[in-house]
């Protein structure tokens, strides 16, 4: 064995598993003498003795390291064929996009439509469901693409994101509202009936009590939509994503900190994009360089 082939070492992992030769050839449906050849020039190969021989071999020091060498190079090669699998397969698939409600109405006119015009051959299928919701389609490989909102784990891969500014969405007949500014900060929120939604809890709580207050939260929702009715009943103020709220007729400011936005992420699986997945990916960066959209 000039080179080092991965078959002799499956061959030799299979006789490990089965302690002898003979029932290895009999497991591979190979000559016996073919098998035991090839281990005596993988030994040689190695230059060590790797079994004891016996009724049932026994592994050496050196036959027990290049077993588990073996078992990982096994793995690697497996992985390596499936990835490889996986992106010609996807080649004739259609491009699966799973996305929030809010992030289709942000992204459906501005960027999934005129990629749809751009490739109209494309077999593409949406789905439009909450994050909770979609990242199962995700692991479970039947979305190849996600954009979702404040996902932070490292079960996914994150490949593009883009932060849209929060700000204060309030109806203009709203007494309660003290100010009328362009801009505001944390601080101005102190006191306030606030409508949100839950993805924002965790921070926007934080960024109040390091402020020294506790935001007055009155309604949490999963759905940005029931954030904007209760601004539009004129029961509280809504900390909403700018793309959602500037035409819906409510009065709004931004605010002044940077910290106030909110994250919109494309992930997927660990694992290689197929063709039309890289080409929406592209696409989408391309259009979203300049965001919000106005």
């Amino acid at each position: 064995m000039n080179t080092l082939d991965l078959e002799v070492l499956s061959n030799f992992l299979t006789v490990v598993s089965c302690g002898s030769i003979s029932a290895a050839a009999r497991k591979l449906m190979v000559a016996q003498p073919a098998i035991s050849r090839q281990m005596q020039k993988l030994e040689a190969e190695m230059g060590c003795k790797l079994f004891e021989r016996g009724r049932r071999i026994v592994l050496t020091d050196a036959g027990k390291a290049l077993k588990a060498d073996a078992e990982n190079l096994q793995l690697m090669a497996q992985k390596l064929r499936e990835n490889m699998q996986n992106f010609s397969c996807r080649k004739d698939l259609p491009l699966r996009i799973a996305l929030t409600p809010h992030n289709t109405s942000v992204f459906l006119d501005k960027v999934i439509s005129p990629f749809l015009q751009k490739y109209p051959d494309m077999r593409f299928e949406m789905y439009e469901k909450n994050t909770q919701e979609i990242l199962p389609l995700i692991k479970q490989g039947e979305v190849e693409l996600a954009i979702v909102n404040s996902v932070y784990t490292d079960e996914y891969k994150v490949h593009y994101c883009i932060r849209d500014p929060l700000v204060a969405a309030w109806h203009p007949e709203l007494k309660v509202y003290p100010f009328s500014k362009e801009s505001l900060c944390i601080n101005d929120l102190n006191s306030l009936p606030l409508s949100i939604i839950r993805a924002m809890q965790e921070d926007l709580n934080g960024h109040c009590i390091s402020q020294g207050f506790v935001p007055n939260i009155i309604s949490i929702s999963s759905q940005l939509s029931t954030a904007l009715v209760m601004a539009k009943s004129k029961k509280a103020v809504a900390i909403v994503p700018y793309s959602s709220v500037k035409d819906s007729g409510l009065s709004y400011a931004f605010f002044s900190e940077d910290f106030m936005a909110f994250p919109t992420n494309v992930l997927s699986r660990f694992t290689p994009l197929g063709s039309a997945a890289a080409s929406f990916l592209e696409f989408f960066r391309q259009e979203t360089a300049v965001f919000p959209f106005d």
